[in-house]
């Protein structure tokens, strides 16, 4: 049907156009108003004879005593139906092709239902309708048979044609990749040629470029500029390494003046957890001190992060506890965040000093409020 701003009219219009009213009878069609209003003006219009009922689900049940279908065992029929035939009619049932898969007029069961109900509707016998379905099938195989050469021959250009579009395309990806990869190079390269000319009079630019280098292609050549680049700062020597394989962590503070340090696996070892976590004063270039060690909680320590003001640290390991930095005195620990359950990985301040973020090491992520140092609460 076609829209229209009034549906039920346009049903009429289609009812009053129509010789047959095919009913799929089933429980959703008994329970239909639609359903049921159609039968009625079907009732008022039209002979008995014109409804074909196909049942598709439910019961039907003909009472012979009541001339009528039996009300209380019949589940598949609207209440408009009821009273209508003065004599049982035959419905076509189709309840069985509810578990079938494939139903075309191949399948004899269902073409026998189907010849029943087109019988009907044509106003000939089934026999003289399989007749000339068997003229219109042979006439039909002849030109199948052509479409299919003819389908066939399409679908293998379209075959090769389609190998040749995707060898194509496989190799245009291939020299974007090798494009892409050549500037990745270039910009590296170019990044890790401003760092060494920056290196003498700016140490924190070349730093910068060279972090952004190994960042844009992170090779053995980057890294070892890298290093090169952190061994020639006015910083070189400001703290050791540690005593073991594994990784190490340093942080600087805002105003360059602290340095913080930790080494993966120290305790354990034989140092009975002595070192962990270092503070360095590296306020004067070329020379390191030793402020405080730190005794955080089990674990190794995976991350370290001063607030922008240099007064809060945050350590990451077990757990992440929060330190206040003092100038004179050793670091006070604040607090200590929960609400991750794997142990943290990695933590930064906001640039106002006010937040912190950290990162397990799933990938959860969670802010903290740090307006209170020494009552941290999760904030998102």
């Amino acid at each position: 049907m076609e829209a229209s701003p009034d549906l039920w009219a346009t049903i009429e219009a289609k009812l009053s156009a129509s010789r047959h009213l095919v009913l799929l009878a089933s429980p959703q069609a008994a329970r239909s108003p639609w359903v049921g209003r159609e039968i009625a003006h079907w009732k008022q219009h039209r002979a008995p004879a014109t409804l074909l009922i196909v049942l598709t689900g439910g019961a039907i049940h003909w009472d012979d005593t009541a001339r009528d279908f039996d009300r209380t065992r019949t589940t598949a029929l609207p209440p408009e139906v009821f009273g209508w035939f003065a004599a049982e009619p035959l419905w076509v049932d189709l309840t069985w092709a509810r578990s079938e898969t494939e139903l075309t007029l191949e399948h004899a069961r269902f073409r026998q239902d189907i010849g029943t109900l087109a019988a009907a509707l044509h106003g000939v016998s089934k026999d003289e309708l399989d007749s000339e379905d068997a003229r219109q099938h042979a006439r039909t195989v002849g030109v199948r048979r052509g479409l299919t050469w003819s389908l066939a021959f399409f679908l293998v250009a379209s075959l090769v044609f389609g190998v040749m579009a995707q060898v194509r395309g496989d190799e245009a990806e291939r020299q974007r990749k090798e494009a892409d990869g050549q500037r990745r190079v270039a910009t590296m390269r170019a990044l890790l040629a401003e760092s060494k000319n920056r290196l003498a009079d700016d140490p924190r630019t070349a730093i910068r470029l060279g972090l952004t280098a190994h960042s844009v292609h992170p090779t053995t050549e980057t890294r070892a500029a890298l290093v090169d680049a952190l061994r020639r700062t006015p910083y070189a020597g400001a703290s050791n390494g540690p005593d073991h394989a594994g990784q190490f962590i340093r942080r600087l503070s805002g105003d360059a003046g602290v340095l913080a340090t930790a080494g993966e696996g120290t305790r354990g070892e034989g140092t009975k957890g002595e070192g962990t976590l270092k503070l360095w004063d590296v306020s004067q270039p070329g020379r390191r001190r030793l402020l405080h060690r730190l005794a955080p909680p089990r674990g190794d320590v995976k991350d370290i992060a001063f607030s922008p003001d240099g007064r809060t640290l945050i350590s990451s390991h077990a757990r992440t506890v929060v330190w206040r930095i003092r100038p004179s005195r050793a670091p006070q620990l604040l607090s200590t965040l929960r609400g991750h359950r794997d142990a943290v990985t990695a933590a930064a301040f906001r640039p106002d000093g006010k937040a912190a973020i950290t990162l397990d090491e799933h990938g959860s992520a969670m802010r903290w409020d740090l307006a209170r140092p020494d009552k941290c609460d999760v904030d998102r």
